[in-house]
């Protein structure tokens, strides 16, 4: 679990970094916070086990949207929270997200609506090593370059990595430093595959089904298959011009608007190539994680 705080002040009671992790955080918090960016750092040991999934680390985040820091600022405590959705399922970016996910298991949920997300994907988190290294767990909106920036005034050479967990993804049982390595993760109702192109109205899953047109969402980007929008049970593309930002913030709300289509098959998801943009190596991370890394054509 994430515990969010109003600010580095807050964040530092919850950690025992060395000098130089703790020098390195404070500094990035200096920088970014309040913004999308999760630290994790040696937990204290007056943090629970259950916030550390018994890792020994803990992340920490100060959120920048006002009713989130108001209510840290009423509770006058850090607040340890997961994304309110379904375990595996698509993260939330609107209330009614929240309610339709949980509302039926929990009658007396209260929603504390403040509207839609900003940024669309969760908040960048990153590793916070003591050989002065900063290894990046899950991508966001944070970019390497902005976390190299912030610490460049530090006086040394601060490396930055990022962790491919596509390649290698934890499982429910094993211990996680930080959110968002699962190979399953953010997941709709449907069968999902990435799929890059369809030949002859027909697509073939990895699985070895096959699928008319007629059956299949198309979740779309800078519209590569447009073509098949009529064919289509259903199709919406993230960014039709191929805007990173604007296919971060329609992700979440349109792997839930594929669930709305009740005789639908299943969900094609763009396969995007490898990019330099890191908010849309972001959204590739996610839709791979949609799919469980399984092809289509």
């Amino acid at each position: 679990l994430i515990v969010h705080v109003l600010g580095w002040e807050d964040a530092k009671g919850l950690v025992v970094g060395t000098g130089r992790q703790m020098e390195i955080a404070e500094t990035l918090a200096g920088s970014i916070w309040p913004g999308p960016l999760t630290m994790v750092l040696p937990a204290a040991d007056k943090v629970p086990s259950l916030i550390t999934a018994n890792s020994g680390w803990v992340g920490v985040r100060s959120p920048n949207h006002p009713v989130a820091r108001m209510l840290l600022e009423k509770s006058g405590l850090p607040i340890a929270a997961p994304s309110a959705n379904r375990f595996n399922h698509v993260s939330p970016t609107l209330p009614e997200h929240v309610i339709e996910d949980l509302g039926e298991r929990d009658p007396s949920l209260i929603v504390i609506n403040g509207g839609a997300s900003d940024v669309g994907i969760e908040s960048t988190v990153v590793k916070v090593h003591d050989d002065a290294r900063l290894e990046i767990l899950r991508r966001g909106a944070v970019t390497s370059q902005q976390l190299k920036v912030a610490v460049a005034a530090l006086g040394y050479d601060v490396g930055v990595v990022e962790r491919d967990t596509r390649a290698a993804p934890k499982k429910v049982v094993e211990e996680m430093e930080g959110p968002g390595q699962m190979l399953t993760h953010y997941a709709p109702n449907l069968p999902a595959y990435l799929c890059g192109g369809v030949e002859g109205g027909v697509v073939r899953t990895e699985d070895g089904d096959e699928h008319p047109l007629a059956d299949v969402i198309i979740v779309d980007y800078n519209s590569q298959k447009a073509s098949l929008q009529r064919a289509a049970h259903a199709y919406r593309d993230l960014s039709p011009t191929g805007l990173s930002s604007e296919a971060a913030a329609s992700l979440f709300s349109t792997l839930r608007w594929t669930e709305v289509f009740p005789s639908a098959k299943i969900v094609l998801l763009p396969l995007i190539p490898d990019s330099a943009d890191e908010v849309l190596a972001a959204v590739q991370d996610r839709l791979f994680r949609a799919a469980s890394g399984k092809t289509a054509k």
